[in-house]
């Protein structure tokens, strides 16, 4: 296909695009015409995107119509009580057909003059659809799975239209993500907690990661994770305390996996002086959760292959050992949720021991250098890049 930009006389265009595109879609030749007429009124507007990107927005469209259409059929036929939720969640997939439906055909068209406002009009309706079908999977168990799927779907699609447009701020559907997924209070004391949650490259961290279904969190091994405050930090975020605030414990064999993520119970220790606080933030759906894993158990899948964790590199959580998670309130100066923290060895165990709990055997996970090998690999690539750095400054 012609850049548009290179081209200075409208008919020009037209005479070198029209014939490929109808190359492209089977020779119509009418379509091709307000294909190619789309693109040169959009002229100047292309710059700021790539083919590849706006096709890539416009699969995700698609994607969300197909499954709101799904959701809408689901909740129609659904038996809950809970009507509010349902209706709420069909008319929310309906208005988000209607405009992801535009959104992608303004994106295949070729009309990139119309892309920004499609585009903004499609992350409303898929952050306001992700809601209301997140609100319906809670309150309706038997459609369930397809408004967990109907969100994820919409999220991506916001995710997608984000990314074309340069749009600023979170969309709201990550927003909702994190402050619905977390922890929910079930009674007195007791938390219903989600300290894995399966997202995907589109619902990634700020380090590019996500836990996903297959993510191995060795849920045999640590049938009990810790439980403390805030990583070890005081309260208000001043500081590291002494040693970290155990204020709960986990209960033996209550690892869920869902369809939002790998869920457990918590019994908070009332004795523990964050614990009322917690408890009474989880009825207002504010507590952050962040799981702790050990480094060099943990792995990430970049590019299909297996290499161990680190924290600011992208790719897929495929191994996390979840040895513990920490839980605190949001808000009075605490730190904003975090996804995810993986410590040393030793330093996971002292953890443990502090606790009073006993530390699992676990062995080493396979198909990677084992931590000391890892620890001398790296070791001679430092003395490589100091010695490469000391000849360079010989040079210059």
């Amino acid at each position: 296909m012609p850049d548009v930009n290179q081209y200075s006389d409208e008919k020009e265009w037209m005479q070198a695009c029209v014939p490929m595109v109808m190359d492209e879609n089977g020779g119509d030749q009418a379509a091709a015409v307000g294909k190619c007429k789309g693109m040169w009124e959009g002229k100047g507007a292309s710059k700021a995107f790539s083919a590849k990107s706006v096709m890539s927005c416009a699969e995700a469209c698609r994607m969300c119509v197909a499954a709101c259409i799904d959701c809408m059929r689901m909740c129609m036929m659904s038996t809950c009580d809970n009507k509010k939720a349902l209706n709420a969640c069909i008319d929310a997939c309906h208005h988000c057909i209607a405009v992801c439906t535009f959104c992608a055909t303004v994106c295949e068209s070729g009309n990139l003059a119309e892309i920004e406002k499609a585009c903004q009009d499609c992350i409303k309706a898929c952050d306001e659809c992700y809601k209301a079908c997140g609100v319906c999977a809670e309150k309706c168990p038997d459609c369930a799975q397809v408004c967990t799927y109907c969100a994820d779907a919409c999220e991506r699609c916001s995710y997608e239209c984000k990314t074309l447009t340069g749009a600023s701020g979170t969309p709201m559907a990550m927003k909702y993500r994190l402050r619905t997924s977390a922890v929910k209070a079930l009674d007195d004391w007791r938390l219903d907690v989600n300290p894995v949650p399966f997202g995907s490259r589109y619902s990634a961290d700020s380090d590019g990661q996500w836990f996903d279904a297959t993510t191995d969190i060795m849920e045999k091994a640590f049938n009990t994770p810790l439980v403390i405050y805030q990583h070890g930090v005081k309260r208000g975020a001043r500081g590291m305390a002494d040693k970290p605030l155990v204020i709960g414990e986990s209960i033996p064999n209550t690892w869920n996996k869902q369809s939002d993520g790998w869920h457990i119970e918590v019994l908070l220790d009332r004795t523990k002086e964050p614990a009322a606080d917690i408890m009474k933030a989880a009825h207002k759906r504010e507590v952050a959760v962040s799981s702790d894993s050990i480094s060099h158990l943990a792995r990430l899948e970049v590019g299909g292959k297996l290499i161990q964790y680190e924290k600011n590199k992208a790719g897929r959580i495929a191994v996390w050992p979840l040895a513990g998670f920490s839980l605190w309130e949001l808000g009075n100066g605490n730190f904003r949720p975090a996804n995810r923290m993986a410590v040393a060895l030793p330093t996971m165990k002292a953890m443990y021991r502090e606790a009073g709990l006993r530390f699992p055997v676990i062995l080493d996970t396979p198909g990677v250098l084992s931590y000391a090998d890892e620890a001398e690999r790296r070791a001679k690539v430092k003395q490589i890049q100091l010695i490469a750095k000391k000849h360079m400054e010989k040079r210059s």
